[in-house]
């Protein structure tokens, strides 16, 4: 398997890292809403919080495994760690651009690794939806 871990994709990564730690940081570059909203985490119980996000994150695995195994009935052969990585790509795209672009890079980005591409991704795609469906209905 090929890798694509070249040195331009190292320093995207560092300076995509590097951004977001600077808006970490300082809360007020996104406006006043969202530091009133950082700086109301100080009365919230950190207990909670950590359940909270160790919620979320459980979440975020749990899809990303259902993609792969979806996948993986479809007979590709991706380690569940590239999944879980295209997965969060993702994600990521989800929280800061508008219309779900980020499930339309998904899809691309599955599609480059399995052999019936986007069609396949977009059957696996419709399967872990329908799941999700049955599972919130109930």
């Amino acid at each position: 398997m090929q890798t694509h871990l070249t040195k331009r994709n190292l320093a995207i990564t560092g300076l995509s890292l590097g951004l977001l730690a600077v808006l970490c940081f300082s809360p007020s570059l996104f406006g006043a809403r969202v530091g009133e909203a950082v700086s109301g985490l100080g009365a919230a119980e950190p207990g909670l919080l950590w359940i909270a996000a160790s919620a979320f994150a459980g979440m975020s695995l749990c899809s990303a495994l259902a993609w792969w195994a979806s996948l993986r009935a479809s007979g590709s052969s991706m380690p569940a760690s590239d999944a879980a990585a295209r997965y969060a790509v993702g994600c990521g795209v989800n929280a800061i651009a508008p219309a779900h672009i980020g499930s339309a890079l998904r899809i691309a980005l599955f599609g480059r690794v399995t052999t019936g591409g986007c069609w396949t991704v977009s059957g696996a795609a419709a399967a872990v939806g329908v799941t999700r469906t049955v599972w919130l209905a109930s």
